[in-house]
């Protein structure tokens, strides 16, 4: 999870599950239940969206994503597990801001929970979704089975952030000097209190 700075328990949490799915055959002979779903909470800028990209790289299955700003966005839903369905290995679907895109839209969140529990049966799909809250997203999307590991992404704190100033400054080949991560640093907190 380069670039993914802090948040260990969830980059542990995230191997684990990236390592089940790589030796799926294992679990799914054994009987085993293998985690189908991961849903991000958190602020904007979090690094939620990162975490799914260098997920989705880690595992290099197949994968599809579920637009959030589509005007049928059942039938997209609808669409997308078939597709994933009708593949021969374990996929991937990638439901980004799922808050936003189900929000009061009770037609799209039958579709995903019957989705849910069809990939469920069949064990054939891993689905990863990002939102900023989930307070008014139907409580009934993260029972067992479903999203079923919740990971909240918080801010960082100042250890953190400085490490992300010396990350991308080394990823882009600039100095930063002692002092100056003090000063944008302190600037942070300044401007997130606000």
């Amino acid at each position: 999870f380069e670039g993914f700075i802090g948040h260990d328990e969830i980059k542990n949490e995230g191997t684990k599950i990236i390592n089940q799915w790589k030796d799926y055959k294992k679990y799914t002979n054994s009987n085993i239940d293998l985690i189908h779903g991961i849903n991000l909470v958190g602020e904007p800028g979090t690094g939620k969206t990162l975490f799914v990209k260098l997920f989705v790289k880690a595992l290099d299955f197949k994968t599809f994503y579920i637009s959030d700003n589509n005007e049928n966005l059942a039938f997209e839903i609808n669409d997308v597990f078939n597709k994933a369905k009708e593949e021969n290995e374990p996929t991937i679907i990638v439901f980004d801001e799922l808050d936003k895109a189900l929000n009061k839209n009770l037609t799209a969140t039958r579709a995903l929970l019957t989705n849910l529990d069809g990939c469920l049966k069949n064990n054939s799909s891993i689905f990863i979704s990002t939102c900023n809250s989930t307070y008014e997203l139907e409580t009934s999307l993260f029972r067992r089975g479903r999203f079923d590991r919740q990971f909240n992404v918080g801010n960082p704190n100042n250890e953190t952030k400085e490490e992300l100033l010396k990350y991308y400054a080394k990823l882009y080949n600039k100095e930063i000097s002692a002092e100056v991560v003090k000063q944008v640093i302190a600037y942070l907190n300044i401007t997130s209190s606000v």
